[in-house]
């Protein structure tokens, strides 16, 4: 087995939703399931063999079920620091970088409206509490840690 480009499972992540907030499909390529070569066990290998991270991938085709994909569009307004998608029901995701110190949105037209947020873990697939949206400035729980996506449903519930 040869090893590809990319070896960092948290960088091939992050390519991932890369490309998906970007508005195209990405595809997850491990090593051990290539063309020249498939490691049916890769979990019963030496402590030093690269192990791959399935979960990562169900965390984000569940998180893609949940806010379906096919009803999204990239969205780039109103931060500077974040990569987005927006629905037409009024669902803003932002994707945010585990250096990024603050997501500051400065849509002022969406500040006045109800609607919560909530953070999203892109390694653990977790989910922080909602909360009431008040426009401003947004540090992720994870911050140094994962990158995270904030969720902001701008429908009255």
């Amino acid at each position: 087995m040869f090893p590809g480009d990319y070896t960092n499972p948290e960088v091939c992540l992050r390519r991932a939703y890369m490309c998906y907030f970007a508005g195209v499909y990405s595809a997850y390529y491990w090593q051990g399931a290539a063309w020249n070569v498939i490691i049916y066990n890769p979990f019963e290998q030496a402590s030093k063999f690269p192990k791959p991270k399935f979960e990562y991938y169900k965390h984000l085709a569940e998180f893609f079920e949940r806010y379906d994909y096919n009803n999204l569009s990239p969205y780039k307004d109103h931060t500077l620091s974040a990569y987005g998608l927006r629905s037409s029901d009024g669902v803003f995701l932002y994707y945010v970088p585990q250096e990024n110190y603050q997501l500051s949105n400065y849509d002022k037209s969406l500040w006045n409206k109800q609607g919560t947020y909530q953070w999203f873990n892109t390694r653990t697939g977790e989910y922080s509490q909602e909360m009431p949206y008040e426009g401003g400035h947004y540090v992720s729980p994870w911050r140094g840690e994962a990158d995270s996506i904030l969720i902001r449903n701008s429908k009255s519930k």
